[in-house]
């Protein structure tokens, strides 16, 4: 949650102001005793001084972007954890102290918040023996309706992903699985606000990512039916065309930057990729290594690779496709995210890759995972009667 929903130190000196300010507009009525006066003063200082502790121990812990160590050595890296751990526990006992003992003090919510926060990055950094107390501290605040909207919702987020992190070690599938539930649950919770749905059509994202259609295809149809017109909604909505295309024949013609032409209908008894991407997109310029790979092993057994590119200038296309030697023809336009092929396609989220079969067939919506497998394996089928491009 880092600093982060509260800012603290600039803000605290503020509020220390403002109640200074309202006492010297606000004098004690006449009839009150100076005996009770006088102990009003002391308390309301000493809740001033309680509060600046809680300030002092803030401005001592190491920036959260801090490096976490030059070292490489486990047991220093651990050491280092534990005492960033250390201070996030005293900076969550010293806003502990003061809404305990203030809970009426106009600072006392989000001292609240801020006790939450430290035990938030305390867990973050590996100490698990505050598990309890930051569970409870998040259940008050969920609770709570004088805590905003907007900060119950990042609250329940942060619960969301520690769910999840406790099944890291059933591996990613499991994580996921537990991300989907969780995130049905705060939908439910929230239900006037997108952020949910928007999370659910990442996770939709993430099982095609990961070879799981059926689940990806379950979310985004929920999403689609259920949700009010938004971007998560138009997500779904592209998802779920692109499924409707998948086992179908599709169409693909068009000159390439460098002049050649392209038509898959020609391009039938070879696998094609077709390469949803961008220079400007960082995600695809990590997948190159492992596409040429592919290309260059496979290309001479029937493999073709056809690169449909969202660059805004041809000179960044140019650049990188000659420094990686990705040779197969590229769909350029100079449109971007706008290409007419992607927006054909209803493809808004790259890198996109799909495999396509010697029948013209398109057969995985998810090309980046185990591609040359994956190839290899439409390779070694055997052709059948191909079929006439559908209609996309």
């Amino acid at each position: 949650m880092r600093r982060r929903l509260f800012i603290v130190v600039n803000a605290l000196a503020l509020g220390i102001a403002a109640c200074s300010q309202e006492k010297a507009k606000t004098p004690p009525p006449a009839a009150t005793p100076a005996t009770n006066q006088v102990a009003k003063e002391t308390q309301t200082r000493s809740a001033d001084e309680l509060w600046m502790d809680f300030v002092r121990t803030v401005r001592t812990l190491p920036p959260a972007s801090a490096a976490q160590t030059n070292t490489v050595d486990p047991a220093e890296i651990e050491r280092f954890h534990e005492a960033k751990a250390k201070g996030y526990i005293q900076a969550a006992d010293k806003a502990k102290d003061f809404f305990s003992q203030y809970p009426g003090d106009e600072r006392a919510l989000q001292a609240r918040l801020e006790e939450y926060a430290y035990l938030v990055d305390a867990f973050q950094v590996g100490s698990t023996s505050h598990v309890a107390r930051l569970d409870g501290a998040e259940k008050k605040l969920l609770g709570d309706s004088s805590v905003p909207e907007e900060i119950r919702l990042q609250i329940r987020v942060n619960s969301l992903e520690r769910a999840a992190a406790s099944r890291r070690t059933e591996g990613f599938l499991a994580v996921l699985d537990t991300y989907e539930k969780e995130a049905w649950k705060l939908q439910d919770e929230f239900p006037q606000r997108p952020e949910g749905y928007s999370m659910l059509m990442k996770i939709a994202q993430l099982w095609l990512s990961n070879d799981q259609p059926e689940r990806a295809r379950a979310v985004a149809s929920h999403v689609a039916s259920h949700s009010e017109p938004s971007e998560a909604r138009v997500r779904a909505e592209m998802m779920l065309k692109h499924f409707t295309l998948l086992g179908k024949p599709i169409a693909l013609k068009f000159r390439a930057a460098d002049g050649r032409e392209v038509d898959l209908q020609k391009l039938r008894g070879k696998v094609v990729l077709i390469d949803f991407w961008a220079t400007w997109c960082q995600p695809c310029l990590i997948e190159i290594p492992k596409v040429t790979a592919a290309y260059r092993r496979l290309r001479d057994k029937g493999f073709e690779i056809v690169g449909i590119n969202l660059d805004y200038e041809k000179r960044n296309l140019d650049y990188v496709t000659q420094r990686a030697g990705m040779t197969w023809p590229q769909h350029f336009d100079g449109q971007g995210s706008e290409n007419e092929w992607a927006q054909h396609f209803g493809v808004g989220l790259i890198p996109t890759m799909w495999l396509v079969d010697k029948q013209g067939v398109l057969r995985d919506l998810n090309g980046a995972g185990s591609l040359e497998q994956k190839v290899e394996k439409l390779l070694a089928e055997k052709p059948e009667v191909s079929a006439s491009p559908a209609s996309n």
